[in-house]
Formats: structure tokens, C-alpha cells, sequence
């Protein structure tokens, strides 16, 4: 992050395209990378030394989607979605599958992401090509609450959040250029869409910003835009570099406390930018 400069050789072992990556740590402690592919698998890797740990983790279709997060009994889990429509929820330490597929959505499994209401419930919440954000309970599978209904599109991205107050509020964007706030609580939508955008939106991300909780998203028009959290208010104008699509969004800190987006696009760039 500091650098720029690349740590280690990539890690090869996947057939066809890795379209996802998270970050995750077993129960024993190590810090593992976890990836997904259109090669119907995911994968579990060491952080530190790059190795493989373990066997593919084997789905029925394209993975579109991982997520690590750790049930309330303390197990550390893998949340996969794709091409079969369905969410799988793996143990992040055996490799072996928890439960049954937890089945709802119509249409493909774009993305999903892991939270807590504020009564302590751990959800999953995922987003698909049928338009819809569901709500899930992490323990159980069970869906919680209807469809969230709303994008008049594909969605193609959702992130989880908190409100002031500590109120929790997932993002999702998509397919019909907007981004969407809705409460994590009781799944009602939250202020108008936030529009800007001039294409579809194919990567969000939250972080903090000079105090305030700020979304930022990109996609096909090739900028990063951000926005209030809270408000839904754009700051500022858009970020332009990028010469193509911008596919991937992440916000961290440099070893200094610089906070930095992260952002990866068809141009076959990174880019790191000044979150100030």
C-alpha cells in the first residue's frame, strides 16, 4: 500500500477468471486470502507465504461472489454466491459446507456482504441479477423480511454500513446507475436513489472522510464519485484517471494513517487516492 511495489509472485491455481477476493482469518489465527472464480471454485490461500491451504472449494456454477465473517458461536465462515442463484455458507476452516443453500433470489448471485443488525444479529445480505437485495440470518439461513425492491436494474453491488446513532443501512447499486440506501433493521429504503452516475456502477465502497461516513462508487463511466453516507449528498465532483471501466473499490489506511481508496479498472490499473 505504502509502495505500490508487488509482494510476492501471483498466486495461480484457478482455471479461469478470479472475480472476487476477501480477506479472512481461521480460527487459529492465520490470515488467509479467499478467492473466487468462474471456474466453479473458491480458493483458500495464506496471506503470508502465498501457499494454497488446503483443497478448491467445488460449487455447481460460476462464483461470482465471497465474503468472510464468523457465526455467533465463534466459527469463521466463507459466504459464496453465483451462476446457480443460490448462497453457500462454508466453514472457513474445514472447507466444509454448513447448512443447506439458502435459495431465494431468481436470477444470479452478484454480490454479498456480511453485518449486524443492532440487536446483535449477524445477516448476510446479497444482491443479484433479478433486482433484488435480500436479507438473511448468518446462523440460521433464514431470510429475513421480503425482498428489497427498488433498482430498476441489475444490482451489481452491496456494501453494509452504520447511520448516525448507530442505526445499520446497506448500499446497493447497479445495472440503473443509481445508488440505493435502504435500513438494515426493517429493509425500508432510505431518502431517493443518489443520481449521478451517466452508466451502469460496478464497485462501491464506504469509508470515513474527514468525519464523515462516505460511499464512494464507480463503474462504467469511468470516475469515482462520492457521497454522505447519512445525507446522500455527492462531494464534490467526480475523480477521473482511469481510461476504462472501473471494476473494483476499496478504502484503507498507509502505514503514515494517509486514509487512500484503492480502485482497479479495465485499463489494467491500480490507483491509489487520496481519501482526504
Amino acid at each position: 500500500m505504502d509502495t505500490g511495489k508487488p509482494l510476492g509472485a501471483s498466486l495461480k491455481g484457478h482455471d479461469l477468471d478470479v472475480v472476487a477476493v476477501a480477506l479472512g482469518r481461521r480460527t487459529d489465527g492465520t490470515p488467509v486470502i479467499v478467492s473466487g472464480s468462474w471456474d466453479a471454485t473458491i480458493r483458500i490461500w495464506d496471506l503470508d507465504t502465498g501457499k494454497p491451504i488446503g483443497r478448491p472449494l467445488r460449487a455447481a456454477g460460476d462464483i461470482w461472489t465471497v465474503a468472510v465473517g464468523e457465526r455467533g458461536d465463534g466459527t469463521p465462515v466463507i459466504i459464496s454466491g453465483g451462476q446457480d442463484k443460490v448462497i453457500r455458507i462454508w466453514n472457513l476452516d474445514t472447507g466444509e459446507l454448513l447448512g443447506k443453500p439458502l435459495k431465494g433470489h431468481t436470477d444470479e448471485v452478484l454480490k454479498v456482504a456480511v453485518g449486524q443488525r443492532h440487536d446483535g444479529t449477524r445477516v448476510i445480505v446479497s444482491a443479484s441479477y433479478d433486482k433484488t437485495v435480500r436479507i438473511w440470518e448468518l446462523d440460521t439461513g433464514k431470510p429475513l423480511g421480503r425482498p428489497l425492491k427498488g433498482h430498476t436494474g441489475e444490482v451489481l453491488e452491496v456494501a453494509i454500513s452504520q447511520r448516525k446513532g448507530g442505526a445499520g443501512v446497506i448500499v446497493s447499486a447497479g445495472g440503473d446507475n443509481t445508488v440505493r440506501r435502504w435500513d438494515l433493521e426493517n429493509g425500508r429504503s432510505l431518502g431517493r436513489p443518489l443520481v449521478g452516475h451517466s452508466d451502469l456502477i460496478l464497485a462501491l465502497a464506504i469509508g470515513q472522510r474527514r468525519g464523515r461516513t462516505t460511499i464512494v462508487s464507480a463503474g462504467g463511466d469511468k470516475v469515482l464519485r462520492l457521497w454522505d453516507l447519512n445525507t446522500g449528498r455527492p462531494l464534490g465532483r467526480p475523480w477521473k484517471g482511469h481510461t476504462e471501466p472501473v471494476w473494483a473499490l476499496a478504502t484503507g489506511q498507509r502505514a503514515d494513517g494517509t486514509s487512500v481508496i484503492v480502485s482497479g479498472g479495465y485499463d489494467a490499473s491500480v490507483r491509489i487516492w487520496r481519501f482526504e
